[in-house]
Formats: C-alpha cells, structure tokens, sequence
C-alpha cells in the first residue's frame, strides 16, 4: 500500500510527473499490487529511470515517455532480485558516449532496454563484449556486426544457480567456466 501511494503521488502529483489518473493509477498498480518481485525495488528503479530520461543531458525524453519507459524497463526486472536501473543506464551511456559508436538516443534506448530484459548482468556483458568486438587488439568487427555479436553474448547471460534468481551481480560463473 505503502508503495502503491508513493508511486501515484510521483504520477499524479502536479508538482511531480502531473500524469492523468489513468496512467498515474496504472503504474502505481503495475508497481506495487501486480509487481511480482520487491515492490521498493521497483519504486526504487523506477524514480531513477524517471529522472534518467527527463535529464535534457541523458535522454530529455517527455514526461509521459519517461514514465512509460521506466515503468516497462522496471517490469522487465521483476523476476530478479537485483535492480535493473543501474544496468539499464550504463549500457544506454555506454551506446550513447563510446566514441567508434554514438548511437542516436532512441537505438541506445532500444538496445539497453533488450539487454536489460535478459538479465541485470547481461549489460556487463554486452558491453565487454562490444569493447572486444571493436578493439584493433580484438574481432575488430564493423559497428552493425559487433552490436549484433554483443546481444549474442548478452542473450547468453545466465545466473551461477539458474534455479535460484539472486543478485548475480557477485554471483555468477566466468564465462569459461561450467556448472
């Protein structure tokens, strides 16, 4: 309950996002009596999301694009135990800043929420799998091939004990390494 009202007065609140009743209502809800995981995560993830991609020096999304992209980015972390915002922000800053790819803002923002929804690790993943798929030392692969090798290696992000969803971010395998 607690969670559900923090949420809807961020949504709703003229002060706050000043989102109408139906969308303040949905997200609140979506975070807080449909969230399967630890709803103070999700309000957690979500207000850090929200405040990313309304930064004019991030994303400058509108306001009711950022309330909807943190909310989906927020969903797709339910399942696991660790945040999703933190994961979703460095590889979105690592598309966007890294200078062989300055991606435009909407391919980074696509691309980092995909990795995001794999895994909250996979984005330490992707993006170390990037650094070698471009580096003169490495695949030195061309941009469109190493972005695409990347979410391979992301897509194949899984927990050390894949029956017990836990902070992985301590608690995984090297990628060398079996069960």
């Amino acid at each position: 309950v607690t969670t559900f009202m923090d949420v809807f007065r961020n949504a709703y609140g003229e002060k706050a996002l000043d989102l109408d009743l139906n969308n303040s209502i949905k997200i609140a809800t979506a975070l807080s009596v449909s969230y399967e995981g630890d709803p103070l995560k999700a309000k957690t993830d979500y207000d850090r999301l929200v405040k990313f991609c309304l930064d004019d020096k991030k994303v400058g999304g509108s306001i009711p694009l950022c309330a909807e992209l943190a909310l989906e980015i927020t969903k797709s972390g339910e399942k696991f135990k660790s945040h999703v915002a933190g994961v979703f922000i460095e590889t979105y800053e690592f598309l966007r800043t890294t200078k062989d790819l300055n991606l435009q803002i909407s391919t980074a923002l696509d691309i980092a929420k995909r990795v995001v929804e794999i895994h909250p690790v996979a984005g330490k993943n992707y993006i170390a799998a990037m650094k070698y798929s471009l580096s003169k030392d490495g695949l030195k692969l061309p941009i469109e091939k190493s972005l695409s090798f990347a979410f391979e290696i992301a897509q194949g992000t899984v927990p050390a004990n894949a029956n017990e969803i836990s902070d992985i971010e301590t608690e995984r395998l090297p990628a060398n390494q079996k069960e």
